[in-house]
Parts: structure tokens; C-alpha cells; sequence
């Protein structure tokens, strides 16, 4: 797509004139596309486009452009074989090469994606927008170290490139280094404000530096910068802005992973007790664990579409809505309970203590390498003689089964069937041992003794530079003194552990 076009209204009255005397002309149809497509109206680029690429079959611009438009209307599937199809008509044409890149990254396919963008750099090494989505598609990869210098790489060619500084100031949050990146998005914005990803990275590291107002403001731009990310919003209901809920219905429904929903359903008391009727959407597996949550009128299925009610609202925009600062944090513990414990899932007393372990996150996380970390890290914690350890992960390798049988471990994946389970076990633990993944927010929402282990850029939630959690108070955190450096981490827990009275 060509990105010269700086007065779209004036171009698109010339385009449109001159299509009223050349109907048939491929440049015309091309520049109307482009136009339209540079104004966010993808449908009426793609019908632009489909005419230009019938004008020309074989045209390496004109299946450029029409796999873009495909691209931006959510046609993937369609857009993949047009694309590639272009390549193989000219295998150095760089509009092409970046479009494949594109829809790859947005299949999450990011190293696939970086091959395409490295050919485009090889072919024009002054071409700024490959360099600038080589940043994005490391960043995409949890390679922020080698994504910093790619997104300088496309600044130095073109410096108010608003793409490249959004990336940027995603890299450099993620490596700790906030300032940079709020400075670097902030002109990003200035630059285009409408950008929805620079809003986006602005977001976590304002929210990790402790900014909630301007942070949870920014985090609401994640429904456009992320929109492939996340779930489809599950209803047409108008959103919930804040307005009076006395007497109004609520659809209130999850968006992102299962410690997203424990950690903010703390939520829904706060909208019952404003007088909403509160119909709650969550994923399956927490169902029978939030049935007690207080102020849940209802429960809704997967299918929300047709729900009666007067708004919707995401659990993670209710910070947001609430205008959620560090000293309101609404932290009342514990806001779950588990249900009933089934017999099978009772723990035998020996007199030593009893803890719990988990040491992954969902591999669909991007950062998950950083924030999971080997199982065999941890033998300097189960070596300890006077604890019983309780593996509560779920969904591991089959080679782990045998680790920890090894350790002397217990394995309780095979009686673990939903969170409610979970949960029951936590209850009779004296302790949970955790990297950052659902199992700390459960043990949090329960009030259970929580030892959180922390990467050294760790989630937002967790702010910079302290052991204990405004969230969660019954958590206590231990973070990696440098990047990939958990033997640090597990040593201080085991020190913790000696020298506690649990």
C-alpha cells in the first residue's frame, strides 16, 4: 500500500473524479483503495482493490494491495494464498513481502513473519515499515532485547515513524526500563494520536509504575491494539461508561486468561452493592468456583448474544470504571471460597507441612518463558525434610509426572478437575509456591499464604520494587535480581521457608 498519500480528503476527490472519467483505469481503482484503506474503511478498500486486481490478474501491486485488504477485514485464510502468490510472481517486492509478514504476525505466527520482514529489509535496506514490524514481530517472539535496536534501526530512517516508537516503547517496558518507554509512546501519540498500540504500551508501564489513572485509561485501548488478541467481545449491549446501575441489568464478561477473571471478579460485590443486577460471563472451568462469588445475579453461557441487559462491561475495565488508585484497591480477602472438599481430594497429616507448587503459565503467553521456569529449579525446595509438596499444576509434559515423582512430590494433576478443586486443596495447604500464572491469583482470592515467583519484568499487577502485594495481602513476592536468574529466586524462598512458622 502506498503511504505517500498525506491529504487523503484531497486525493480521494481526485481519485473520485478521475474515476468518473476512467472507470477502468487500474491506478485509479488502486489510488481509491489506497485512500480508503488509509481511512480505516477496509470494506470499501477491499471492493476498490477486488476492481483493480480484475483490471490486472497478474499484478504484483494489485494482489499486494488486495491481500492488505483482506488482511484488515479478518479474511486471513484468503489473504495468505494472494500474498503468496505475489511473492512467487516477484519474490523481491517489498510491499508484498511486508503484507505476508503482517498477516502472519497476526496469525501469531511471529518468526514466520520475521522471515518475510527480513527479505524486505535484504531487498531495501532504506525501506522503513519492514524494519519497523522486524521489531514488532521479535517483540511478538519475547525477544525485546534484539526488538530494541530493530525499532532504533527504522527510527534512524525515518525518526516520527509512530509504529516504530509504539514497538519501541513496548521493548523497552518489558526490559525494565519505564521512563524510556512511556517517553517513547507519549511521542508516539503526540505524533498520531489515534494510535490504538502506542496507547496500549503506554498502558503497562504506567500501570507497572504505579500511574492507575492515566494506566487504567490506556488500558482500555486494548480492545482496538489487541482486538485479534483477544476474545470477541460477546454482545452488541451499549458499554457500561460509568453510568447510575440502580435497578439496571449488567452483563458483566471475561476477556483474557483465567488469573485475569479470579483477579478481578473481586468486582462484581462492588457492582451488586451500587444496585446492579449483576449477570456474569466467566470460562467454564471457574464456573463452580465463582458460584459463590457475592452479587452474582446469574450466570451467563458462552453464547451471550442474546442476553437482556442494559450495558456490558469487561472485568478488566472495572478498575477503570471504579477510577482504582493504590490506596483503593478494593482488597477485602477472602472474596472466594472453596466449595464443599470431595473426599478424593483430602491430603493425608503427617506433622510437616504441607505446601503447594506450581511452576508454569499458559505456553499461549507470550512472555510466558520469562514468567514459567523449570521444574528442576526447584530440587533445592523439595529437598527441604520437614515439607510435603503438592504439585497443583496442570496440563504439564508427561516427563515432568516422573521429575516429581522423583522428588517425592505429589502429584495432584490427575484429581484436579476444575479450579473449585484447586481451590479445596488450597485450603488444607499451609502454603502455595508460584510462578505468576492462575494458580497465585486463586491462592490470593482465597486468602491462602502465597510465595509469588517473579521474572525480573514481571506482570503490571505486580509493580517495581516490593515483596508484598496491594492485591493480594496474604502474598508475599520474590523477584529475580536480573533477567532469566531464578536460582537467586529459589534460594530466598527456601531461606523463607526454613525460617518460617507456617
Amino acid at each position: 500500500i502506498r503511504t505517500d498519500l498525506g491529504d487523503l480528503d484531497g486525493a480521494g476527490r481526485a481519485y473520485a473524479e478521475a474515476a468518473r472519467l476512467a472507470a477502468a483505469d487500474f491506478d485509479v481503482q488502486t489510488g481509491l483503495g489506497v485512500v480508503a484503506l488509509r481511512r480505516g474503511d477496509a470494506v470499501e478498500a477491499l471492493r476498490q482493490f477486488e476492481h483493480a486486481h480484475r483490471l490486472r490478474p497478474d499484478s504484483v501491486l494489485a494482489l499486494a494491495n488486495l491481500g492488505a485488504a483482506l488482511r484488515s477485514v479478518d479474511r486471513h485464510a484468503d489473504a495468505l494464498p494472494v500474498l503468496e502468490r505475489a511473492v512467487a510472481l516477484e519474490p523481491g517486492h517489498v510491499l508484498a513481502l511486508c503484507n505476508l509478514g503482517a498477516v502472519h504476525l497476526d496469525l501469531g505466527h511471529p518468526a514466520e513473519a520475521l522471515r518475510w520482514f527480513d527479505a524486505a529489509v535484504a531487498r531495501d535496506p532504506r525501506a522503513v515499515e519492514p524494519r519497523s514490524n522486524r521489531a514488532v514481530a521479535l517483540s511478538d517472539q519475547g525477544d525485546y532485547e534484539a526488538a530494541v535496536p530493530a525499532a532504533e534501526a527504522a527510527l534512524r530512517l525515518a525518526p516520527d515513524t509512530p509504529g516504530a516508537l509504539a514497538t519501541l516503547g513496548r521493548a523497552l517496558g518489558e526490559l525494565g526500563r519505564h521512563a524510556e518507554a512511556i517517553a517513547a509512546c507519549r511521542r508516539a501519540i503526540a505524533l498520531r494520536p489515534d494510535w490504538s498500540e502506542a496507547h496500549w504500551n503506554l498502558a503497562l508501564p504506567l500501570l507497572r509504575t504505579g500511574q492507575y489513572e492515566e494506566g487504567w485509561r490506556e488500558f482500555e485501548w486494548r480492545f482496538t491494539a489487541a482486538r485479534r488478541r483477544l476474545r470477541p467481545v460477546p454482545s452488541a449491549l451499549p458499554a457500561w461508561q460509568g453510568e447510575p446501575l440502580a435497578g439496571r441489568t449488567l452483563l458483566v464478561y471475561w476477556e483474557q486468561g483465567f488469573g485475569d477473571t479470579i483477579h478481578f471478579c473481586r468486582y462484581v460485590p462492588l457492582l451488586a452493592a451500587a444496585g446492579a443486577r449483576v449477570l456474569l460471563q466467566v470460562q467454564a472451568p471457574l464456573r463452580r468456583l465463582l458460584a459463590g462469588l457475592a452479587g452474582v445475579a446469574e450466570f451467563v453461557g458462552e453464547d451471550a448474544s442474546a442476553v437482556r441487559a442494559d450495558y456490558k462491561v469487561a472485568l478488566m475495565s472495572l478498575p477503570h470504571r471504579f477510577g482504582t488508585t493504590l490506596e483503593t484497591i478494593p482488597a477485602t480477602i477472602p472474596y472466594l471460597a472453596a466449595p464443599t472438599r470431595p473426599e478424593a481430594l483430602a491430603l493425608p497429616r503427617t506433622g510437616r507441612r504441607r505446601v503447594g507448587v506450581a511452576w508454569g503459565g499458559s505456553p499461549a503467553q507470550t512472555n510466558n518463558r520469562f514468567r514459567s521456569l523449570p521444574l528442576a529449579e526447584l530440587a533445592p525446595l523439595f529437598a527441604l525434610p520437614d515439607v510435603d509438596w503438592y504439585a497443583l499444576q496442570v496440563g504439564g509434559p508427561a516427563d515432568e509426572a516422573a521429575a516429581l515423582a522423583a522428588a517425592g512430590v505429589t502429584d495432584l494433576a490427575p484429581r484436579l478437575g476444575d479450579f473449585a478443586d484447586t481451590a479445596a486443596v488450597m485450603e488444607e495447604l499451609d502454603l502455595v509456591v508460584t510462578v505468576d500464572t492462575a494458580v497465585a491469583h486463586l491462592a490470593g482470592a482465597l486468602g491462602r499464604p502465597t510465595w509469588i515467583l517473579l521474572s525480573h519484568t514481571c506482570c503490571w499487577r505486580y509493580l517495581l520494587d516490593r515483596s508484598d502485594s496491594p492485591w493480594y495481602p496474604t502474598a508475599r513476592l520474590f523477584r529475580q535480581p536480573a533477567r532469566g536468574a531464578w536460582a537467586p529466586v529459589v534460594a530466598a524462598a527456601r531461606t523463607a521457608l526454613e525460617e518460617s512458622r507456617l
